[in-house]
């Protein structure tokens, strides 16, 4: 699901293509008013994406972004949730203590996902 508009396709080009790979374009498929009129913020993202899970019954939710991964640890999806994580750095000494703490626990819920078929 697309949190924002769509302005480039260059981000979307090399998945939009899979048939395993669902990607809805939030703005063009939903007749709704978001707070900001171009961008979702994350609990409008988590909300729908909740209401399309119970629709769709997703295998899993490949989520970009940080916040709002951790939103969706406290979501009924969070099961489903697979992260894809941009914004930290891989140096473990400046890594926070909140962030790698965080980081454990979706590598303990990623392997139960990996592991579960």
């Amino acid at each position: 699901m697309l949190k924002a508009r769509i302005k480039n396709r260059n981000l979307l080009s090399e998945i939009e293509n899979l048939s395993q790979v669902n990607t809805i374009d939030t703005f063009n498929l939903f007749n709704k008013k978001f707070e900001n009129g171009n961008r979702l913020n994350i609990f409008e993202t988590v909300k729908l994406m909740e209401e399309l899970n119970e629709v769709n019954q997703y295998d899993c939710i490949i989520v970009r972004g940080y916040k709002l991964a951790i939103e969706l640890m406290k979501s009924p999806l969070s099961s489903k949730i697979v992260p894809y994580f941009t914004e930290f750095t891989h140096n473990q000494t400046k890594l926070r203590v909140k962030k790698n703490k965080f980081f454990k626990k979706f590598i303990v819920l990623s392997k139960s996902i990996c592991t579960n078929e």
